[in-house]
């Protein structure tokens, strides 16, 4: 049965992992012979200023009840993205994504029961399980009457407060299906609900995206692809990137950023791409001759067009799925930083198996929850 399908996702976010995550999403399920769009919903931005605003005053005042300087000009409550870097994303999507009106809180309620059925995720959707507002939970008034389904939804904690326990496990058990993306999300559903969540892959996983890997290099030449989310290295960058030379010869190193998030990067890339497209970042990392990254998503995408990279976590909400992939693929070249490191090799015959069998799994999930 074709089915009208709204996918709600954090897709409004200028994340390359983020937004890839969605379009791969909407292709695999159109290509079922779906109905698919994406909701596009957003959190109100006046009550996200008034929660930045209450733990900017928060973090205020505290030094300063301590009689210490203040920390004002270290924090920034509203960190914008230059417009050149919100355009890419907006050019992407305009091209490449369908999507509803856009929705927020208060009026995503009027749209939802427009859809046969709707999916939720993929991504760190459920790391909001604190607040009054888990719309990605189906917390909808009035109730969805469509079918619910989860796919590869993704939290950074295994557990949630106890006040919410009751409210969250209820919702879950309002699912008709439940793929999680890892380990420490399935703990999450099975800690508050007593429910066993399938695990499956990531979006980006299930497509190719062969137009923007095969189209001409936008860098000629060999090159590092660095893509860095979060603190750097213990022991610096340009420490690793000279290893990495070492091994495989003198390269450039181009990297792409969030303008928001890291510009760590500047210290040591030749070029720092600031505003580049999605489509532009996945052809990066094609045609790359290494990747050096500490993202989730970048780690996937080097797996997937097999090239050499490494990877360290540093910060703890991205340990949890750095550490998922490496355990996964059996892979000794995702390290914690400040552990002794080496450049080792991929054993791509290996992980194109465990690949393979996953991905017939989560196609074989995403298809039966369609019917």
């Amino acid at each position: 049965m074709i089915m009208k399908i709204g996918i709600l996702t954090m897709q409004y976010r200028k994340n390359y992992g983020g937004i890839l995550q969605a379009y791969a999403l909407m292709k695999v399920i159109a290509s079922m012979g779906h109905e698919v769009e994406h909701i596009d919903f957003r959190y109100d931005p006046k009550e996200n200023i008034h929660w930045v605003n209450q733990f900017r005053n928060l973090v205020v005042s505290i030094p300063k009840a301590f009689g210490l300087r203040r920390p004002q000009k270290h924090f920034k409550a509203n960190r914008e993205l230059p417009q050149e870097h919100i355009n890419a994303f907006a050019r992407f999507k305009k091209d490449n994504i369908l999507y509803s009106r856009v929705v927020y809180n208060d009026s995503i309620n009027d749209i939802v029961n427009d859809y046969d059925c709707i999916v939720v995720g993929s991504d760190q959707v459920w790391n909001n399980v604190e607040g009054s507002h888990l719309h990605f939970f189906f917390d909808f008034q009035p109730e969805f009457r469509g079918k619910k389904v989860a796919y590869a939804s993704c939290a950074v904690f295994s557990n949630t407060p106890w006040y919410n326990r009751r409210k969250l496990s209820r919702l879950l058990h309002s699912f008709d299906y439940i793929g999680v993306r890892d380990n420490t999300t399935a703990a999450l559903v099975r800690n508050v609900s007593g429910l066993n969540p399938q695990v499956v892959l990531d979006p980006t996983c299930l497509y190719d995206f062969n137009e923007f890997a095969n189209s001409a290099p936008i860098i000629e030449g060999d090159y590092i692809f660095a893509y860095i989310l979060g603190s750097e290295l213990k022991g610096g960058h340009k420490s690793i990137i000279g290893k990495i030379c070492e091994k495989y010869g003198n390269m450039k190193v181009i990297a792409a950023i969030i303008p928001d998030i890291c510009t760590e990067v500047e210290k040591f890339a030749d070029k720092v791409m600031y505003n580049a497209m999605p489509s532009e970042w996945v052809n990066l990392i094609a045609h790359s001759r290494f990747v050096y990254t500490d993202s989730f998503h970048g780690c996937m995408f080097a797996m997937k067009f097999h090239k050499p990279f490494f990877a360290y976590y540093r910060d703890s909400n991205r340990a949890s799925r750095l550490v998922d992939i490496k355990h996964t693929y059996h892979l000794s070249n995702i390290f914690q930083s400040g552990d002794e490191y080496q450049l080792n090799d991929v054993d791509y015959q290996k992980v194109d198996e465990i690949l393979n069998e996953q991905k017939n799994k989560s196609l074989e999930f995403l298809k039966s929850s369609l019917k």
